[in-house]
């Protein structure tokens, strides 16, 4: 694709009256900055995943450990060091 884009830019500028060196050069110029946006349209791709991997994994993360913390069975510690004090005799099991 790129030699073809080479020889489409080259034609067109050949038409608008540049010379054929300087033609050829700036053709050469516009594949070779191509090139360059084309890997880092690539490094683009690849840090777009990263990322949302990176979020995928601190959300998970974030979870198991708020699930630690509000959803356990025993809320009976969490309610002492709130200083919700249960009534006298109320936690007694027989």
């Amino acid at each position: 694709m790129s030699r073809m884009m080479n020889g489409e830019i080259y034609d067109a500028l050949k038409e608008a009256g540049a010379g054929a060196e300087k033609a050829r050069a700036a053709a050469r110029a516009v594949v070779m900055n191509e090139s360059r946006f084309s890997k880092i349209e690539g490094d683009l791709n690849l840090l777009k995943w990263v990322t949302g991997a990176n979020v995928g994994l601190t959300i998970t993360i974030l979870f198991a450990f708020f699930r630690k913390q509000f959803f356990q069975k025993d809320h009976v510690v969490h309610e002492l060091l709130r200083g919700n004090f249960p009534e006298p005799g109320s936690m007694l099991r027989i």
